[in-house]
């Protein structure tokens, strides 16, 4: 309430949105693909701004875009670039990012107007917040549950290793790739995430209100412009270039040291959870078998096709020595029964097919004649 109270009374000052445009300009000063439009302080009040004139092609006008001959998915990266370092260099950002806010001229540079609502990042947060961007670069999922419990979006006594195979899955089809996922995976995964959420459920700390609505406004730009997107892979450079977080060998081999010592410090306490849970009975084994239902079905096939043969042979073996001896109609029904105990055991190897549910009767309501 206190954020949003502030924020509306910041609004209605239009001093404080000239003072607000000035300082995103200053911050943005060494990007030539940004641009913000300067105050003409002479003709400027709390009640009345007097800006530059901007002129550009509003972000969600494709056509004209396109017309300009430029290239929305390098549009969509370039703004993303731009709220990275407003995020996580700078600690103060544009927090109403609406298509009405964003424009680009014919040159390529995204221009932004309104900065009436801005948003800050303390400078204790935006290390965690850094953190946490790396680790969802580098798709470092452990890393990325232990900085979301750090922000206080997570309880810090949440189950690990669900929040991870959840936070994995629904980065991946949100922010990456969008990597397909097997039909048994997904329903496990499901019923796993319907328990973490009334079991550990996510809360979102007071002071992420409005970078979580800007952010949220964004996503859906750059899906706009560029429906294949993928945020991970497009933010890592801007990532690498304004946090200075290249691979190199140096940092890798940190990275690996951090992640093993972490994990010699958690091993003892996992550990002991498993042998409580064990001497409790409460200890659980989850094995992945999808095919486990249709070998046994298929195991079964074969014993009752099995079967058949050997009803079929005996009964072959009969008649054949009946008719030997002379009893002809005898021989007969046994030659009948041969072949009936044959066509079981064909049958028997078929798979049962799904049969469809029969269509409900349609009813034709006829209006009076």
């Amino acid at each position: 309430y206190e954020e949003f109270a502030e924020t509306l009374r910041a609004e209605l000052d239009y001093i404080q949105e000239g003072h607000n445009a000035e300082t995103v300009a200053a911050n943005s000063k060494e990007d030539h693909l940004f641009a913000a439009p300067a105050i003409y302080w002479e003709y400027t009040s709390r009640r009345i701004l007097t800006m530059e004139l901007l002129e550009g092609i509003k972000i969600t006008e494709h056509a004209q875009i396109a017309a300009a001959g430029l290239d929305r998915k390098k549009i969509a990266a370039q703004l993303l670039g731009i709220y990275v370092r407003q995020i996580l260099i700078d600690g103060f950002y544009h927090a109403d990012p609406h298509p009405g806010n964003l424009f680009v001229t014919p040159g390529g540079v995204v221009v932004m107007v309104d900065f009436g609502m801005v948003g800050t990042v303390s400078g204790e947060m935006r290390p965690l917040l850094v953190e946490l961007v790396l680790a969802i670069t580098r798709r470092d999922y452990f890393a990325v549950v232990e900085q979301l419990k750090r922000l206080g979006f997570l309880r810090r006594d949440t189950d690990n290793m669900l929040l991870v195979r959840a936070v994995s899955i629904f980065l991946e089809h949100t922010l990456g790739s969008g990597q397909e996922i097997n039909q048994t995976d997904l329903q496990d995964f499901l019923k796993d995430l319907e328990r973490l959420l009334y079991e550990q459920p996510f809360q979102i700390p007071a002071r992420f209100t409005f970078l979580g609505r800007a952010l949220g406004t964004l996503y859906g730009i750059c899906v706009d412009l560029d429906p294949d997107i993928n945020f991970v892979e497009v933010s890592r450079p801007y990532v690498d270039k304004f946090l200075g977080s290249e691979n190199t060998v140096y940092t890798i081999a940190f990275d690996k040291a951090r992640g093993l010592a972490k994990a010699m410090i958690d091993i003892p306490g996992l550990l002991e959870r498993v042998l409580i849970k064990a001497e409790r009975g409460d200890l659980h084994i989850k094995m992945d078998a999808p095919d486990f239902k249709e070998s046994m079905a298929e195991n079964t096939r074969a014993m009752i096709s099995l079967g058949w043969a050997l009803v079929f042979g005996f009964i072959l073996l009969a008649s054949t020595y009946l008719l030997t001896q002379q009893y002809l109609w005898e021989a007969r029904i046994g030659a009948g029964l041969s072949l009936l105990s044959l066509f079981f055991m064909i049958l028997s190897r078929r798979k049962p097919g799904r049969r469809k549910a029969p269509h409900p009767p349609i009813l034709v309501r006829r209006g009076p004649e």
